[in-house]
Parts: C-alpha cells; sequence; structure tokens
C-alpha cells in the first residue's frame, strides 16, 4: 500500500523555511513533539505501537502528539488538511504521511520537508528518545555508570 496523503493528493504548502521556523517555536514544536518527531526519525519509519514498544512511552503519546503537532500547524497557518473519506481532518499529515503496515497497523514518516528542516537545524539532535533511559541500561551498564560516578 501507497503514503496515504500521496504527495500528489496532498501537500500542506509548507516551505522548509517555514519549518525551520516551526521546530524553533516552543508553541509548535514542544518538548512532547520534539522527542516524536525524534523517535520517528531514528526509527525511520515506524508505527505507534513499534515506537512504544522501542522506546517506552505509550503509543497514544506518539499518535497524540503528532496529530497535536499538525494542528497546531494548521491553527497557525491555516495550511490545507488532508480529508478522510469517511469524514474529518488529519491533522497527522501536516507533518508525517502514513500508510497500513503488513500488520495492520498505521506507519508513520516524516515529510520529506521537515525533514530537510530537522537536518538542517540539528533540532533533534541529542533528544533522548528513550523513556526513563536509566531504567532500560542492563547491569553492566548501571555498573560502569556506578564506578564513574
Amino acid at each position: 500500500m501507497g503514503w496515504i496523503p500521496s504527495e500528489e493528493e496532498y501537500n500542506p504548502e509548507i516551505t522548509k523555511e517555514q519549518w525551520i521556523e516551526f521546530i524553533q517555536d516552543k508553541n509548535i514544536f514542544n518538548e512532547n513533539a520534539l522527542i516524536t518527531f525524534a523517535c520517528i526519525q531514528k526509527a525511520k519509519i515506524a508505527t505507534c505501537a513499534d515506537m512504544a514498544e522501542e522506546f517506552g512511552r505509550s503509543a497514544n503519546f506518539y499518535n497524540t502528539n503528532n496529530w497535536r503537532t499538525g494542528e497546531r500547524i494548521f491553527k497557525k497557518i491555516n495550511c490545507p488538511l488532508s480529508e478522510r473519506e469517511e469524514g474529518g481532518n488529519r491533522f497527522w499529515s501536516v507533518c508525517c504521511l502514513g500508510r497500513s503496515s503488513v500488520q495492520g497497523r498505521w506507519e508513520f514518516k516524516i515529510r520529506p520537508e521537515l525533514q530537510e528542516a530537522f537536518d538542517e537545524t540539528g533540532m533533534l539532535e541529542g533528544i533522548e528518545v528513550m523513556e526513563g533511559n536509566i531504567l532500560n541500561l542492563d547491569i553492566e551498564e548501571l555498573t560502569k555508570l556506578y564506578e564513574e560516578f
């Protein structure tokens, strides 16, 4: 299955320069949004459930932050929105493309222009993607941290 919405079907009409402005605006890309997109970027293509399993937090954390970020951008600039066949807007599609995976889960990837803005600004570099990272360390890593302390 192809990406939905296809780039031919929908374009939020946001330039890389606008994306750079938005990702530096903490009212649009708050801490949770940056964590969400850092996880999507690290996974390349990911379902919310896969990210929850790999990085922690709930699947809803990723879904909600993707959706709400798109909604905040829409409210700021009134960009075009992709609509579902059954009605309603796909706010998540402002920032991402999505498709149904083999497992029937919805997987996402970051829109190319937004990815370019993240790459150019380095806004996702150094963001800790693991929830409660110290809890995910094995005993050898914890011992090493203790000894360094």
